[in-house]
C-alpha cells in the first residue's frame, strides 16, 4: 500500500441489539487521505459476543469536493476476517451489508460488480488500511 494514505478515525456508537445475546453492536466511522485530499470514507461493525464473525465494512470511494453527491462515489461492502497469518477480505453486496442503503456513499455495488470494479485494488488497500490502523478495528481483528 501506498504511504500517501493516512487514515483519520472517526465517532463511534452503539448500534443494534444482537437477537441472539442482547449486546449491542458497535459501528465505527472513519476517513481515508491520499496525499492529503479526501479519498475514501467507512464505516465498519461488529459484536464483541461474535468475534467469529469478525468486522464487516463499507467503504465508498469518489468525489467528495464541494458539490460532489452521491452520484460521484461508489461503495463496497467487505467482512474481514483474521486467520493464523493473516486478514481475509471477502466482498459482500448491499443486502448482506448494513450500509447497502446508505444515501452518503453512493450506490453500493453487486459483489460480482465490485470484483470487476477498477476500484477494487484501492478499496482493499483501504481496508488493509482500517485493520491496520484504526485502532478500534485493530483490537477486534487482533492485528495489534
Amino acid at each position: 500500500m501506498s504511504s500517501d494514505f493516512s487514515l483519520e478515525p472517526g465517532p463511534e456508537e452503539a448500534g443494534i441489539v444482537c437477537d441472539c445475546c442482547g449486546t449491542r453492536s458497535t459501528t465505527v466511522h472513519g476517513f481515508v487521505y491520499k496525499s492529503g485530499d479526501a479519498f475514501a470514507l467507512y464505516y465498519a461493525g461488529w459484536s464483541h459476543q461474535h468475534p467469529e464473525r469478525g468486522v464487516t465494512m463499507a467503504i465508498a470511494t469518489g468525489e467528495w469536493a464541494e458539490g460532489s453527491g452521491p452520484q460521484d462515489r461508489t461503495s463496497i461492502g467487505l467482512e474481514a476476517r483474521p486467520t493464523a497469518t493473516e486478514i481475509q477480505f471477502t466482498v459482500v453486496g448491499p443486502e448482506q451489508s448494513p450500509w447497502g442503503e446508505t444515501p452518503l456513499f453512493g450506490r453500493m455495488l453487486s459483489r460480482d460488480r465490485a470484483k470487476a470494479s477498477p476500484s477494487m485494488k484501492s478499496t482493499l488497500d483501504v481496508a488493509e488500511l482500517i485493520a491496520r490502523d484504526d485502532p478500534r478495528v485493530r483490537a477486534v481483528l487482533g492485528t495489534s
